[in-house]
């Protein structure tokens, strides 16, 4: 009997296979990967953003 993780070698071998001989949009994966290039390397964060995420500051019951 085969151990769990010569089950899972496998199975991970078999999608690489079925990956590698599938094929792929190039227009769709270039769409894709400016959207995720611009993500990641541009744009505004949260905290570099002008508004405050609270509306007003929270009063004190002191």
């Amino acid at each position: 009997m085969l151990p769990y993780a010569d089950l899972l070698t496998l199975l991970v071998a078999l999608f690489i296979v079925l990956f590698a001989m599938s094929k792929i949009d190039t227009k769709k994966y270039d769409q894709i990967s400016q959207v995720f290039r611009e993500e990641f390397t541009g744009g505004k964060g949260i905290l570099e953003q002008n508004q405050s995420p609270v509306d007003k500051p929270l009063e004190s019951n002191n």
